[in-house]
């Protein structure tokens, strides 16, 4: 997993600063590289836009987890995700990203969760943010946010992936 905030924001600079506007055509834009990878259901099935509430370590597990209420469905996943729903994510202790706060907003590209049930029977899914997950910072450059909010439109406008 990565939270690739700096990439994002180094590939909008450099088509953006490029003067010439026949490679500047040619370049990758970041929705493009975003839409391509939401939509490559091998590394993601689902993007949302969820709000931290709580951050914490399980030492039994010895992982990090977080908790999270979703503020938006961009891409739905196989599990249904609703506005308002609260969504569980765990990443190994030795992952030094992500570095998520209480009280922030993050774009989560991820594959589908984990279903368990916990001590009292109640079944939760919980979502890994190891391997092809991506952690998204809207809030990292001003420029972060547009491009987050054109890929979201751009998911929209097509009714999700169009592959």
């Amino acid at each position: 997993m990565k939270q690739v905030d700096q990439e994002l924001f180094e590939m909008a600079i450099k088509r953006s600063s490029e003067k010439d506007a026949v490679k500047r055509q040619k370049l990758r834009s970041p929705v493009e590289a975003l839409m391509d990878y939401a939509c490559n259901f091998e590394k993601a099935n689902f993007v949302v836009r969820v709000n931290v509430i709580k951050v914490g370590y399980d030492k039994e597990r010895d992982v990090k987890f977080a908790q999270a209420l979703i503020e938006e469905t961009a891409l739905q996943g196989s599990q249904l995700m609703r506005e308002g729903d609260d969504m569980e994510f765990e990443w190994p202790l030795t992952c030094t990203q992500p570095e998520l706060t209480v009280g922030k907003t993050y774009y989560i590209i991820a594959k589908k969760g984990t279903s368990f049930t916990e001590y009292y029977g109640m079944t939760r899914v919980r979502y890994q943010l190891t391997g092809t997950a991506l952690v998204i910072d809207p809030e990292f450059k001003p420029l972060l946010r547009i491009m987050m909010n054109n890929f979201v439109k751009e998911l929209r406008k097509n009714n999700g992936c169009i592959n």
